[in-house]
């Protein structure tokens, strides 16, 4: 969305740009932008394999303006491919180009993709992250839940570690992150309710809460007291999700990019565009090794040994800790993932 918004003017510009927390300036938006994504993406791990591409595909009959393409190269790094969108192969060839950047990307696109399109733009992420401390497998365990009458199974992974630990009122959850072995650049943040609390209802509490406050309330009690010893119960699972974005950003007030014929995109082409749909498409897997993924205390007693269970339902972000840029994020519940951020 972002890159598309330096193609629009006017009232859609302004919604975008509002929607999306843009500065106004788009050379300032473009430096700052090029200066978060070489901290987040520029230096390598060897705990961390993380890679990001964008991807341009455009309609052969489809005229885009060299500014914009100049801008999304040398800003964004992204690679334009020119396709003829009726050719029955475009969604293998597309692929094909996505693959040969990220080879442990499978599938993005199929044919109904391209279908009534002129432009596709398109970013894939991908995170392989090793766990600082893995967990044995031999101690992860097939558990049986039962609700409303139907039974869910879920292997569940134990150990005993040293974490951050924090039980936050605000948030009304138990808050702690697990570390991966990247000299802590990189971290799962785990926000887990209290018990007879509403996972949405938590989530809500973000209007009010930052992840600014969540690490500072985890940095200040482990000044207070420490890591805490932590008997960790987190599934093993494996999450696929796609989620269409149009109605999120129609909430945000997103409505004119949508609207053919307004010609709101007369910075990308001459011709008349619009934006048809935005969808979210993400898989991630957590397991006794890390986590992969191709896509945020009173009364402590430091005696007490507590069980962090994230066997209820819990929200989880991959986060980028020095920016506290959110990579990949969502919810689990025992029958699998509500939503994906």
């Amino acid at each position: 969305m972002a890159a598309a918004a330096l193609g629009t003017s006017g009232n859609s510009s302004k919604v975008i740009s509002r929607a999306l927390l843009l500065p106004k300036n788009n050379t300032e938006f473009l430096t700052n932008y090029s200066k978060l994504k070489t901290t987040i993406f520029g230096e390598k791990s060897d705990g961390v394999d993380l890679d990001f591409s964008s991807f341009i595909f455009i309609n052969k009959d489809l005229s885009v303006l060299s500014l914009f393409r100049e801008t999304v190269v040398t800003y964004f790094g992204t690679t334009i491919k020119v396709l003829d969108f009726e050719d029955p192969n475009k969604a293998r060839i597309a692929n094909t180009y996505i693959q040969l950047k990220h080879t442990n990307t499978k599938i993005i696109f199929k044919q109904n993709d391209f279908k009534d399109a002129t432009m596709i733009i398109n970013n894939v992420i991908y995170f392989n992250g090793k766990w600082k401390s893995t967990f044995n497998a031999s101690h992860t365990k097939e558990k049986i839940h039962y609700k409303k009458n139907i039974s869910y199974r879920e292997k569940v992974m134990r150990q005993r570690l040293n974490l951050p630990y924090s039980n936050m009122d605000s948030m009304n959850a138990n808050i702690s992150e697990l570390a991966f072995v990247d000299d802590d650049k990189y971290c799962l943040l785990l926000i887990i309710p209290y018990h007879d609390t509403d996972i949405k209802g938590v989530y809500r509490k973000f209007n009010h809460v930052s992840l600014k406050d969540i690490f500072g309330k985890l940095q200040s009690d482990v000044n207070k007291f420490g890591l805490r010893d932590i008997d960790l119960s987190l599934p093993s699972f494996r999450i696929k999700s796609s989620v269409l974005l149009n109605d999120p950003l129609n909430y945000f007030g997103i409505f004119d990019s949508f609207e053919p014929g307004l010609d709101n995109f007369r910075g990308i082409t001459k011709e008349g565009i619009y934006i048809s749909s935005v969808e979210q498409r993400a898989v991630i897997f957590c397991t006794e090794s890390g986590v992969i993924a191709g896509a945020a205390t009173i009364g402590l007693d430091c005696n007490y040994i507590p069980e962090l269970e994230a066997e209820q339902p819990f929200i989880f972000y991959i986060v980028e800790k020095s920016t506290q840029t959110i990579l990949f994020g969502g919810f689990y519940s025992k029958t699998g993932l509500d939503d994906t951020l």
